[in-house]
This record gives structure tokens, sequence and C-alpha cells, in this order.
């Protein structure tokens, strides 16, 4: 199968990238001009073999906010010729509303309107499990729900993945920044008491997934959730500190006492600006008034998804000290 791969230089691309080559699969890989060598960087992974991927680069966030009949002319080269699309390029929650838009909701469909033009059936698209969240308002979860729209009305046999957070070797969106903080002894603030579980997924389970998936005809018109057994906020520090070898510092406070405070903040500032932030810190605190795991038994039933207990994953994950060293 010749595969166009995109998302290829992020944390799940470079795991999933070994697995399609090692499965005899033809990839094209899309990336942004200028990373090209990222791919080559021995940092990524031992078994990637740049001489068995073919570089295509292009921009996704280069495409209009309207819908237009007409291919985006970069893209005509990109989809030529292959059978299917792995769609893992995305703008995370901290970059700018608009460049995070025409990635995440224009540029795939922008995407999957190329595939459709050059005959590909073939979509496996990820979004995000925080799509099946709806206690807490971000702009990012709103733009992966609308990027399942076109991936799923477009008569396509697709396949929606919704990840709870990936952490592996080289994770530096979940894994580095606690890392860090535990490193330089600075505490965490967590509201509440600490209890609310997480789901974070090891990436290899998800790239394993992904590439049955592929291949898996019964895996067709459907959404999987990928995430990893419950573990408790204070657990999963402590668990990763015990493994980087020093204890992190956890501080607890009343959810209702930091709302309180936020509502008084509110009450005393006329800036709309300020309002604003305050407003979402309120919304953000809502984050801990709930667990968030995910349900996965469709996964594990019908594509043998196989999360591994975050104890033992996080310990492979760290069984080098890849954060020490400047990100590719």
């Amino acid at each position: 199968m010749k595969v166009l791969l995109t998302g290829a230089t992020g944390l799940l691309g470079r795991h999933l990238l070994p697995i399609l080559i090692d499965e005899k699969h033809e990839v094209r890989v899309l990336v942004r001009p200028g990373r090209e060598n990222a791919l080559r960087s021995p940092d990524l992974t031992p078994f990637l073999r740049a001489d068995k991927i073919e570089i295509v680069t292009g921009n996704l966030k280069n495409v209009s906010r309207e819908a237009s009949n007409d291919v985006v002319d970069w893209m005509k080269p990109v989809v030529r010729g292959c059978t299917a699309v792995i769609h893992l390029a995305a703008l995370p929650p901290w970059a700018p509303e608009e460049e995070m838009k025409h990635v995440n909701i224009f540029g795939t469909r922008e995407l999957v309107h190329a595939a459709k033009r050059a005959n590909i059936k073939r979509f496996l698209h990820f979004s995000s499990a925080e799509c099946s969240d709806n206690l807490v308002y971000n702009v990012f979860r709103d733009t992966k729900k609308a990027s399942e729209k076109p991936v799923r009305g477009n008569n396509l046999e697709w396949t929606v993945f919704r990840p709870a957070p990936m952490y592996g070797p080289g994770d530096r969106r979940f894994l580095g920044p606690m890392i860090d903080k535990i490193e330089k002894a600075s505490a965490f603030d967590i509201p509440g008491d600490g209890s609310i579980k997480l789901a974070p997924v090891h990436v290899e389970d998800v790239a394993q997934c992904v590439a049955r998936t592929l291949v898996y005809g019964m895996a067709v018109d459907a959404v999987y959730h990928m995430s990893g057994p419950g573990i408790g906020y204070d657990d999963m520090l402590k668990t990763l500190g015990a493994v980087i070898g020093k204890e992190p510092k956890i501080k607890h406070a009343s959810l209702k006492f930091k709302e309180n405070i936020l509502k008084i903040r509110d009450l005393l500032t006329k800036d709309p600006q300020k309002k604003l932030a305050l407003a979402t810190a309120r919304n953000d605190l809502r984050y801990f008034l709930k667990d968030h795991v995910y349900p996965n038994d469709d996964a594990k039933q019908q594509v043998g998804f196989n999360p591994r207990e975050f104890q033992s994953g996080v310990k492979q994950a760290c069984s080098t000290a890849w954060w020490k060293n400047p990100p590719v």
C-alpha cells in the first residue's frame, strides 16, 4: 500500500513511520518546507531509514478559509499515486487561534478533497479525546471536532482516532514539561485533592494500533478512543518522579477557594483583556472537576489496541534522558 503520512516529524509520526516501513508499505511523507532534514536526524528513532521514504513539502496553513471545487495546487503531487492517507498533522492548543483553524480545519478539509480527486479511499484521521469531553471549553477541541466533519462526510473509507495525551521517548508536550518542573523542584499547584484520573497512552501502543487499522477492513467508518488505563493526577506525577529519581513537589488548593479568588479579581477589574484572562482561568479550573478517562473497548476488540499501564510505559519512555538534549 502506498501511504501518504502527514505529521511524520511529531511524536506519533516518528514512531509510526518505522512500523509502516517494516510492514513493506511505500511511504510518502508530507513535511513543512525546511523540516525535511528532521526525518534524517538520528535522535528521532534508531529504526528510521530515510532512503525508504519519499519526502514532499507543503504547509497546511497555506490553504483558503473558503472551500473550493479545485484541488490546492501544491497538494496534487502530494496525493498522486497514493492509496491511503494517515493524517496526523495538527497545531497544538497553544498555537495562534487563526493558524490552528487553518491547519486543523481547513487544511484537513482540503486534504480530504485532494484525496477524493485522486481516488484515494482509505483515510485515517487523528482527532482528540477532548472531542468527547464537553466540560472544558477550548478552541483546540473545537477545531478537532470540526476537522472530523469532512473526513466522515465524504464517502471515504475513514477511521477517526481520538487519542488521550500521548507520551513516550522524545515527548516534549506531555512528559517534557512535567519532568522539567520536577527537576527544577518547582511546585505543581493542583486544584482539588489530586485524585482526578487521566488516561495517558504510550505512543508505541497507538502507533501499532494505527498500523493494524490501516489494513483491517472492519475498522472502516469507525471512531476509536486511544486512551490508557486511568491513573490519578498525583499518582501520575509521583510515578514519573520515581522513574527519574526525584520526588515532585505537589501542592493542593480547594477548587472552590480558587474559583472565588478568580470571581473577586473579576469584580475588581474593568479591563476587558484581564476579564477574558480570568474567564479562561475559571474555565481551566473545570478540568479538575471530573476524570478524563475515555472508553476504549471498541479499539481493544476490533483493532487489537492494547495500552500498557502508565507505570511500565513511563519507565520505558524515560529509559534514556532524552529531555536533557535540545529538541530536533
